[in-house]
């Protein structure tokens, strides 16, 4: 239920993100969000992998995101678009000076 209620609201607009270290509160969310779960206070000293051994998952947030990314950036780099030459970098013509 989580991964389909909460990873998708979560992950929702992630295609275009741009991952930075600050990201690693995405992983501390995601251990939140399974000890919110099984109802563990966060002053029981249990560790990530207790948390994650008791509900029979692995970390999986980041792969998922790194995984839509690719998929994205591979979708718009196979069609001719306007974002596909902006990413790549390729414009023609000259460069107008600003006033």
């Amino acid at each position: 239920m989580v991964k389909v209620l909460v990873w998708s609201v979560v992950l929702y607009g992630s295609k275009t993100w741009t991952l930075t270290q600050e990201n690693i509160s995405l992983e501390a969310f995601e251990m939140w969000i399974w000890r919110r779960m099984m109802k563990i206070p966060w002053t029981q000293h249990a560790s990530n992998e207790q948390i994650l051994g008791m509900v029979d998952e692995s970390r999986s947030l980041m792969e998922s995101l790194r995984k839509r990314q690719k998929n994205w950036i591979g979708h718009v780099l196979r069609h001719d678009s306007l974002l596909q030459k902006v990413i790549e970098g390729r414009f023609q013509g000259k460069k107008t000076p600003i006033r």
